[in-house]
């Protein structure tokens, strides 16, 4: 893993992949990648190879390693610290001093950190968590995640999505750049 990640996120990671490989809490809203991948989700290793998704945002693709996700597919990055990766913008916000910072941020506000409202109110309607491997997406780009309502996300493949998502944040990226 070292060799794949770097030196230093081997060493903040892996001690927080030795004592649980990979979970979802929170009905699934928050994904913690594994090293191991499964036939629904990817490994933190292929997640964050360059040319998997990371390409399709261009100018704004993450520097770090992605190791989780919000229900949104919004990214939890370590370059350092660990930073906070907006997939509809591909706005980067510093997040945690470390991993342990991190996990009692996402305990103390599991609703606005890891969308555990949202994933309780998918449940609900959908009789059935958030698939793994997959992630809800909102149907129009650009939506406040706090004020959807169920109608208007749709549950995509975690990759997919991202790859979707950064063209469109690249859009309207180079958009903005124009004006």
């Amino acid at each position: 893993m070292e060799r794949a990640l770097g030196e230093e996120a081997a060493v903040v990671i892996e001690p927080l992949l030795t004592q649980k490989n990979g979970f979802y809490a929170f009905d699934n809203a928050l994904q913690v990648f594994s090293d191991v991948p499964t036939l629904s989700e990817e490994s933190v290793l292929r997640w964050n190879l360059p040319d998997y998704w990371k390409h399709h945002y261009g100018p704004l693709a993450p520097v770090g390693v992605c190791f989780a996700q919000d229900v949104f597919g919004n990214q939890f990055i370590w370059n350092g610290e660990v930073y906070y990766f907006d997939a509809e913008s591909g706005e980067v916000t510093w997040f945690a001093h470390c991993i342990e910072e991190w996990a009692r941020r996402i305990l103390d506000d599991p609703d606005t950190w890891a969308g555990r409202r949202t994933a309780q109110k998918w449940r609900a309607a959908a009789g059935e968590p958030v698939v793994r491997g997959y992630r809800l997406v909102p149907r129009i780009a650009r939506a406040q995640h706090n004020d959807l309502r169920l109608d208007q996300l749709e549950m995509v493949r975690a990759a997919e999505a991202m790859r979707t998502r950064g063209e469109r944040a690249v859009a309207l990226y180079i958009g903005s750049a124009r004006r």
